[in-house]
């Protein structure tokens, strides 16, 4: 596979980093769509060849996006 674009390893490092960290010192991470964003990320690291130190699920975010779904019955 062809990569376009700038090399995103130094950022993709920094924030596995800092996410990872944040969440063993039980922060709570808030975003809206979050199993976009972690697909995202997962799959850029992969292509990316990044060694990521944990591995992201939407488990431990909070989802603004889900959390007003079900708070306002939305389908």
């Amino acid at each position: 596979m062809e990569m376009q674009g700038v090399d995103p390893r130094p950022e993709l490092g920094e924030f596995y980093s800092l996410i990872c960290a944040a969440l063993t010192a039980g922060v709570r991470i808030v975003g809206h769509n979050v199993s976009f964003d972690v697909a995202r990320f997962n799959k850029t690291a992969l292509c990316w060849g990044v060694g990521r130190q944990c591995t992201l699920t939407s488990a431990p975010f909070l989802c603004t996006m889900h959390s007003a779904t079900k708070h306002c019955g939305l389908r």
